[in-house]
């Protein structure tokens, strides 16, 4: 006697994510500078080393989303690793094009 069952579950799958594209050749580099020189570092890093480099690593993001320009994109999770920023942008202009 032979017992036949089906179970049908649909696959997990990743969520999308959401990637940022720093655009460094846009880059205001001077204000960054300047911003860099004129941070009071002794006073911001302070504690363990822990803290500091937690402290040290926030400061830059922040003057780093100050002075340079970003895009950002959604990465899907049946993208290929090699479907970078180029590749969606591409597609995105193929597919506005066809709607045109």
């Amino acid at each position: 006697m032979a017992v036949l069952s089906v179970i049908q579950i649909a696959p997990l799958r990743d969520a999308a994510v959401t990637c940022t594209n720093w655009l460094w050749g846009k880059a205001d580099w001077e204000g960054l500078c300047n911003t860099l020189q004129q941070t009071p570092w002794s006073n911001i890093l302070v504690g363990d080393i822990n803290n500091q480099v937690y402290t040290f690593t926030c400061t830059l993001f922040k003057h780093q989303e100050q002075y340079i320009p970003c895009h950002s994109y959604t990465v899907k999770p049946l993208n290929q690793p090699w479907f970078g920023y180029q590749c969606r942008m591409a597609v995105d202009e193929k597919s506005r094009s066809w709607r045109l």
